[in-house]
């Protein structure tokens, strides 16, 4: 049996190999000319067994492999990290403030819907109380994960209620998330480590990065007596997405080093109470300042040249390939980089002449460099992709 643990994990015995071994250990017992063709009763029960052995020393192997918190995913993965307090982040909805008119005052029960132009469905969690005039609600969509709505386009009222005279969305709505991958929870996990790292930033950086609700952290500092760019002597800078404020605050506030300053523009006060025996608390007013990304939107425009004589190129799928793209918060983004998401759309198409922009005036085929408190966001309706046939 090749069943054995060692440095590469678990070697387990292939169908043919485990097939064989028991077909002699047949003949030994009932003699060499024991027929055991595919088309006997006795060969098919030799293919059964074996498939049952093949069966679980696979299952075995999957279940080692899944020990190494390194290579383990789904399930398995979600059992293990909660042994180092860490839980998958969940899908959220992407969230809209609304503009809701009415002639008179009513009163919007949790459920309330309301379609965008693409048939998204935008509902109220909660009732709303609304007078007569201009109201302002909140609406997430229906469905979980990232759905991307402009402004002005969700508009059209599903849920009919007596006195709404129109609805409409000022501003675009805020992506949501789809649930953490497998991938990155384990990226997730592996830069936890350095919460007990020598590095303070990291430690911070770790430290906010396991905060419930965080979705993205960076973070610098100037160790320096002289002003650094934006960073005056001896400071610190953190843009952290998404996340209880309170809660980033407490975090930095006992993880910095003594003495550095907080750059941002996002100010909260933590205050810290330090019981004393026989006298009130000690309260310690913290000021903390920190940044939120600002959300940069990218506009790609591209040529897609027909390969097949009669078959049409998929000009939507194309746009909505590219704007998959993923960024974080800081990141460059390179324009060669985009090729191959467009190419995901399929093969009878030669894509060219790809060029990005952050205002649809400048374009540049090579790349864009974001500020520390940039994220760059690639939305469908931003892709530009004219077919040449």
């Amino acid at each position: 049996m090749a069943l054995e643990f060692n440095k590469d994990g678990l070697t387990i015995d292939t169908y043919e190999d485990i097939y064989n071994r028991i077909a002699d250990e047949l003949k030994l017992i009932y003699g060499a000319d024991i027929n055991l063709d595919a088309d006997t009763p006795d060969g098919q029960r030799v293919g059964i067994i074996a498939k049952e052995v093949l069966d679980l020393q696979s299952f075995t192997q999957i279940i080692y492999s899944n020990l190494d918190v390194d290579f383990t995913f789904g399930t398995f993965q979600d059992v293990i990290c909660k042994l180092v307090g860490l839980v998958r982040l969940p899908a959220t909805r992407s969230q809209v403030d609304a503009t809701v008119t009415t002639d008179r005052n009513i009163t919007l029960d949790a459920g309330y819907t309301v379609e965008d132009a693409t048939g998204q469905k935008w509902v109220t969690l909660s009732e709303n109380s609304l007078t007569v005039g201009a109201n302002t609600i909140t609406l997430v969509a229906q469905n979980f994960g990232n759905v991307e709505a402009l402004s002005s386009t969700i508009n059209i009222p599903v849920t009919i209620v007596l006195g709404v005279l129109s609805v409409d969305n000022p501003l675009a709505a805020t992506a949501g998330r789809d649930e953490e991958s497998s991938e990155e929870l384990r990226i997730r996990r592996n830069r936890s480590l350095e919460i007990n790292a020598y590095s303070t930033l990291g430690s911070s950086i770790a430290r906010l990065s396991q905060l419930q609700g965080v979705t993205d952290v960076v973070g610098r500092e100037n160790d320096t007596s002289a002003t650094v760019g934006a960073m005056p002597p001896h400071s610190v800078q953190f843009v952290v997405e998404n996340g209880d404020l309170s809660s980033i605050a407490e975090t930095l506030i006992k993880n910095k080093t003594a003495g550095a300053a907080f750059v941002g523009s996002e100010d909260i006060t933590y205050t810290e109470a330090i019981p004393r025996v026989g006298l009130p608390d000690f309260i310690i007013n913290h000021q903390v300042k920190i940044d939120r990304p600002d959300i940069v939107d990218v506009f790609v425009r591209l040529n897609a040249k027909r390969l097949v004589v009669g078959q049409a190129v998929d000009l939507e799928l194309i746009a909505e390939k590219i704007a998959s793209k993923s960024f974080i918060t800081n990141e460059n983004l390179f324009a060669s980089s985009l090729y191959g998401l467009g190419y995901q759309a399929g093969t009878n198409f030669n894509l060219y002449d790809l060029e990005i922009s952050l205002d649809e005036t400048t374009w540049t085929d090579e790349s864009l460099d974001s500020d520390f408190v940039e994220k760059y966001r690639i939305l469908t309706d931003n892709v530009d992709v004219t077919e040449v046939i």
